[in-house]
């Protein structure tokens, strides 16, 4: 909360590395890693805390990109990222003890649809259902297709998330 360095993610951009490391992964510089635990934090928190105090929500992103994003949008930044597709309850109890939010938005980004269409809206809706005595939860589940696989809420534009987040499912 304090604003301090606790860690670097680099991207991948090598299809190859994406496939043996995965898309995010700690930078090493001059032979030291900079890795933390993800867990433990929620990228952006520091600069979107006052947002979500005087607004009383919370949007959780899945990555920092988001967050960015959203600081271009016109209404107030309330975003912080888990860096991650889970939010735990370590995560969890610092937004609500930093912030107090009423409500708590997930808006993760738009995975591939199973055979089983409800894998993902389960997903998101036991997600939701799993914190619900901490604050009001919903999701953005994007039953019109707006975005494109794998995309975030915030990709798009504004306009775009503002019609998800108008259409979003309440727990």
């Amino acid at each position: 909360m304090s604003g301090r360095l606790v860690g670097i993610r680099g991207r991948a951009l090598n299809k190859e590395d994406i496939e043996k490391w995965g898309k995010y992964m700690p930078v090493q510089i001059e032979g030291k890693w900079y890795s933390h635990p993800l867990s433990l934090n929620l990228y952006g928190l520091n600069m979107t805390k006052e947002n979500i105090k005087a607004t009383g929500i919370a949007y959780i992103t899945e990555a920092e990109k988001s967050v960015l994003q959203m600081d271009s949008f016109s209404i107030p930044n309330c975003a912080a990222a888990v860096c991650g597709s889970k939010l735990n309850k370590y995560a969890l109890d610092i937004l609500v003890r930093t912030c107090h939010p009423q409500e708590i938005v997930i808006c993760f980004d738009k995975e591939e649809v199973s055979k089983n269409e409800e894998t993902y809206f389960d997903k998101l809706y036991n997600m939701c259902l799993k914190y619900k005595n901490y604050a009001n939860f919903s999701f953005i589940y994007d039953k019109e297709n707006l975005l494109d696989l794998k995309d975030s809420p915030s990709d798009k534009g504004e306009e775009v998330f503002l019609k998800l987040l108008r259409a979003r499912v309440r727990v």
